[in-house]
Formats: C-alpha cells, sequence, structure tokens
C-alpha cells in the first residue's frame, strides 16, 4: 500500500509537472524574499545588497533560475491549447495586476495628485513609462519573454520538416537575443533573462531533461559554477550593470555578458542537482510541504514589494541602534528573521484577497 505522501508526489507527476522545477520555485519564491529582506535591512543603514555576500551569491542563479522554471512550464500550456488563446491568456493574467498595482498609483502620482497645477503631456508620458518599465520588472518580463516564444514557436509549427523548424526556430531566437542587446535599452532585464526563459522551454519541448546523458550535462555546469563563481563581481549583476550598453560596447563587454550568463545556467544546473536529490525520495513530506508555496509565487513577489517598504518603516521607528546590523549580522542574523515575518504577512494578506475571488483575480490575474 502506498502512503499518502507517495500518492501525493504520483499525482503531481502525472499532470505533467516536474516535481523538481515545483520544488525549486517554492525555494526560488523564498530565496527573493529573502533577497527583499536584506535589502530592507541594508536599507535601514543605507547601503546597498552589493554588501550582504549571501545575497550577492543569490543574485547568480535566483531569477536566471525562477524564469527558466516559466519557460519549462509554458510548453505545457502550449501543448493542451492553441497559441492565440495561450497568448491571450498570459497578456491578461500579467497585464491586469501591472495596471492594478502599477498602473494606478502611477495615475495618481502623476496625473490626479497634481491635477492643481494644470494638464500635463509629460506626466501621462510617466504612467506610460511606469506600465512599460514597473518596479515589478519580473512580470513585465515574464510577459515580453512569452509574447515572444509563442509567435515565434507558432510560427516554425507551421514547417512541416522537422529539421527545418528547429533550424529557423535556432536562427530566429538567436536573432531576438542579438537584437534585444542592439535595442539599446534594458526592456526589464529582458536581454538577460529571455536566453534562461528560452532555455527552460526548449528543455520542456524536446524534453531534455529525460535524456540520459543530461544528468551528466548537468554535473558539467554544477562543477563550472564552483570554477566561475570566484570572477563574478557584483557590478556585473544584471541588477547594476543592466542587460544593454551603447552599441559601440557590446562586443567589447561580450565576455562579461557570456560570463553572466554561463554562470547564471551553471547556477541553476547545480540547484535543480540538489533540488533533485530531496525530490527523489519517495515519503519526502518537506518537499510537499515546500511546493505548496510554489502555487503562491506571484502573490508572493507582488506583495513582498510593497509590505516591504512598509516594514522598513516600521523597522526604522523600532531599531534605534543601527549599529547593531553589520555586514555579518544582516544576511544571517536579521535577515531570516524578517524573512519569517515578511512570509508571514505575504501569506495573512494574501489569504485575506482570496476570501474576495474577484479581488484576487484583479490582482494577481487568477
Amino acid at each position: 500500500m502506498l502512503s499518502n505522501t507517495k500518492k501525493k508526489m504520483d499525482n503531481l507527476k502525472t499532470r505533467n509537472r516536474n516535481l523538481t522545477a515545483d520544488f525549486l520555485k517554492a525555494v526560488m519564491i523564498f530565496c527573493v524574499l529573502y533577497g527583499h529582506s536584506v535589502s530592507m535591512i541594508n536599507g535601514l543603514r543605507d547601503v546597498t545588497w552589493q554588501d550582504s555576500v549571501v545575497n550577492v551569491f543569490v543574485t547568480t542563479f535566483e531569477m536566471p533560475l525562477f524564469i527558466l522554471i516559466s519557460g519549462y512550464y509554458l510548453f505545457f500550456s502550449l501543448k493542451k491549447k492553441p497559441h492565440f488563446k495561450v497568448l491571450c491568456q498570459r497578456i491578461v493574467s500579467i497585464a491586469i495586476p501591472l495596471i492594478i498595482w502599477e498602473g494606478i498609483p502611477a495615475v495618481y502620482k502623476f496625473i490626479i495628485k497634481p491635477m492643481g497645477d494644470g494638464f500635463s503631456f509629460i506626466n501621462i508620458i510617466k504612467v506610460v513609462y511606469n506600465l512599460i518599465f514597473p518596479e515589478l520588472w519580473f512580470l513585465a518580463c515574464y510577459l515580453i519573454c512569452c509574447i515572444l516564444v509563442i509567435l515565434v514557436d507558432w510560427l516554425i509549427s507551421k514547417i512541416s520538416k522537422r529539421a527545418l523548424a528547429i533550424t529557423a526556430g535556432a536562427l530566429i531566437y538567436f536573432g531576438i537575443i542579438v537584437g534585444l542587446h542592439l535595442i539599446n535599452h534594458s526592456l526589464n532585464h529582458v536581454p538577460y533573462m529571455f536566453p534562461f526563459f528560452l532555455t527552460g522551454f526548449v528543455l520542456s519541448k524536446y524534453s531534455l531533461l529525460k535524456k540520459s546523458r543530461m544528468k551528466k550535462i548537468l554535473w558539467i555546469f554544477a562543477i563550472l559554477f564552483v570554477v566561475l563563481y570566484p570572477f563574478y563581481k557584483p557590478e556585473n549583476s544584471f541588477y547594476i550593470l543592466g542587460t544593454y550598453v551603447a552599441k559601440e560596447n557590446v562586443f567589447t563587454l561580450l565576455p562579461v555578458f557570456v560570463h553572466r550568463f554561463v554562470l547564471g545556467l551553471s547556477g541553476c544546473s547545480l540547484f535543480y542537482l540538489i533540488a533533485n536529490f530531496f525530490c527523489e525520495k519517495q515519503n519526502n513530506k518537506i518537499v510537499l510541504t515546500i511546493v505548496k508555496f510554489g502555487s503562491k509565487t506571484m502573490e508572493m513577489y507582488i506583495l513582498s514589494m510593497f509590505v516591504q517598504k512598509i516594514l522598513q518603516s516600521i523597522f526604522r521607528e523600532l531599531i534605534s541602534d543601527v549599529s547593531v546590523i553589520t555586514n555579518i549580522t544582516a544576511p544571517l542574523v536579521f535577515g531570516p528573521v524578517f524573512l519569517i515575518i515578511m512570509t508571514a504577512v505575504c501569506l495573512l494578506v494574501n489569504w485575506l484577497i482570496e476570501k474576495i475571488p474577484v479581488l484576487h483575480k484583479l490582482m494577481f490575474g487568477r
């Protein structure tokens, strides 16, 4: 007789879900919340995330792995539904939360609030800019990546010969990646994140993770991460360097882009192997508990961005002596404490919003 835990794990597998990917998705949202917690703490003493060794380490693989998993699951949606329907669903489910969380506050800040000063086209442009380059940059990035991949996949699906379709797809995607870097604009970090999203989609579409040789390839990349990490500089993070440079500097900084991408991809491989080790155990209740948080990643991500600011203002009043927060205590002591508080607050707020389905649909597109 199978245990209840094993039955639940088997059910996840039969629903075209990759248990390891679901587990990683949940772990990554905790990494994101942890990063926001440390950033909040560092904000109390007016230093940046670069002062945290732990945060610097996490940035090498955190968001790349998150977007890679997003690309991985996009294929399953396209497998069940037509391309146009999935495209419309993605646009609606992401655009609505962006309008609610970014558009409405921008309208109030740039149009309604300064209304007494007279009408200004500049303020309207600021509202549009907030929607195109929002603080919730990952959502906008995810949406752009989805649109690009869905359209290209639809296009190559019209080519009957498999070899020709793969070749055409490879050339088109290569052109998109090069083009994004030559646009000379960050586009919400899309030029850097798109290759990871595409990697996840390709892994899923061609079932590469099931190939016998894939585990050896993952181990090679995992070892590569250990080799490359000592050469990683926080100023080369996509948070700082951005994902674009002036056109004349693209080829000059090509080694930096390549190093940053390979480091991120190898970091994804390393932590996939670690997660897979835990997920392979048949009676792992801890894994199933963590996986549950994976279904709330969007809610947790959005809420943490705003809860962070509220908690920071509260703790600024409570912590009278910021000298107790150091480069060591910030990530190792205060970070975990603030993470627990932030997670609890986000879960509570989300639970309240879920009580009103319409509100939950508007705010999180679900």
